[in-house]
């Protein structure tokens, strides 16, 4: 996985909205900011994730503010990424892999002197519909990381996508997932398909 760029938004309409992305593992030369500066950031990508037997973490998304009284749409951090490479599915065969992609990062709307109550995942294959890991913030702690997955249905051309914060589901799917079988599992959202290219 090789993650193209990184981008920080804040909604239109004023605030003091401060979205962060602090980099993890081999993304640990990624730190950005509001204030970072574009020359800085041509340094920064693109960046090479993995491949690794256990899951590799991309770092730490912020959603905060520095003023106590922005309310309403929040900031988003949007994450483009390619994967490129063959694959081994079920020990058998390799298949070829050129897709990109996407994962945002968001939150519910602010209350008044508060926090949101909702952190919001949303991934997608390039020419695929988004689906979105809705994960519930709790009150004074972080809420749980988001665990992606990734597979090939050789028989169809498919790349899949999933996602969840429950580490014992993602277990269950990346089994399956490496013997070319995708079904739904009640603690993920659910696989985006796209085409092999």
């Amino acid at each position: 996985m090789t993650v193209t760029d990184i981008q920080l938004h804040k909604p239109s309409g004023g605030g003091q909205w401060w979205p962060t992305f602090s980099g993890d593992g081999e993304l640990k030369s990624v730190s950005l900011y509001p204030n970072t500066k574009e020359e800085d950031r041509k340094h920064m990508f693109p960046a090479v994730v993995g491949p690794a037997a256990d899951p590799v973490k991309l770092g730490i998304v912020g959603l905060t503010t520095q003023s106590i009284t922005d309310s309403g749409e929040g900031p988003r951090v949007e994450i483009s990424f390619k994967l490129e490479g063959t694959a081994t599915v079920d020990g058998k065969g390799t298949t070829a892999v050129n897709h990109t992609g996407f994962i945002t990062v968001s939150s519910s709307n602010w209350p008044y002197l508060g926090r949101p109550d909702f952190c919001n995942i949303t991934y997608q294959l390039v020419d695929t519909a988004p689906l979105n890991l809705p994960n519930q913030i709790p009150t004074l702690v972080t809420p749980d990381g988001a665990i992606l997955v990734f597979g090939i249905d050789p028989s169809v051309g498919k790349l899949g996508m999933n996602a969840s914060v429950d580490s014992d589901a993602i277990k269950s799917i990346i089994e399956l997932a490496l013997k070319g079988i995708f079904l739904v599992h009640e603690k993920a959202i659910g696989w985006v398909f796209g085409k092999v290219l």
